[in-house]
């Protein structure tokens, strides 16, 4: 059976609404999207995919590397570095330390339009080292962030 857990709420972030930067998906920018949730959840696992990074390198991840699991926020953020800026990226959080063995879903950052969360109930995109995308099927965790940094919600609606 195929999981489908499409997003149901997305708000767009720019970098300077974070921390007054014109440059968009540094270490200190992701930190404080990830801290946001963590204070919501504690208990959140991540898992990135199709991570590219200028320049090239951040943990040896290539676009056809598999997910990358960290067993919470701490384990991430303590992974992060501040030589690499994320250009594309899809950092979802799930709400246990399980490791999930197999994902069904796409994982190109530049062709999920509405992006199926699968086991997650949060989904962060840095975009193009422009903006960053944020998704949830849960309005009182896009709500977080919206309040946060003064955007608006967008509803998604799943063909």
């Amino acid at each position: 059976m195929i999981r489908k857990n499409y997003a149901k709420y997305f708000v767009r972030i720019n970098s300077n609404e974070i921390d007054k930067s014109d440059i968009c998906g540094t270490k200190n920018q992701i930190t404080i999207l990830i801290n946001l949730i963590n204070d919501l959840n504690k208990n959140c696992s991540w898992y990135l995919f199709d991570i590219r990074t200028y320049p090239e390198g951040w943990l040896e991840i290539s676009k056809n590397t598999g997910p990358i699991y960290f067993c919470n926020s701490s384990d991430l953020i303590s992974k992060l570095e501040d030589r690499y800026q994320f250009i594309f990226g899809i950092f979802i959080c799930i709400e246990s330390n399980k490791k999930i063995e197999k994902w069904t879903r796409l994982f190109d950052s530049e062709e999920n339009l509405i992006p199926d969360l699968e086991y997650g109930f949060l989904e962060i995109r840095p975009f193009d080292g422009s903006y960053y995308e944020i998704y949830s099927n849960d309005f009182e965790v896009i709500k977080i962030y919206a309040k946060q940094f003064n955007v608006e919600i967008e509803i998604l609606v799943v063909d």
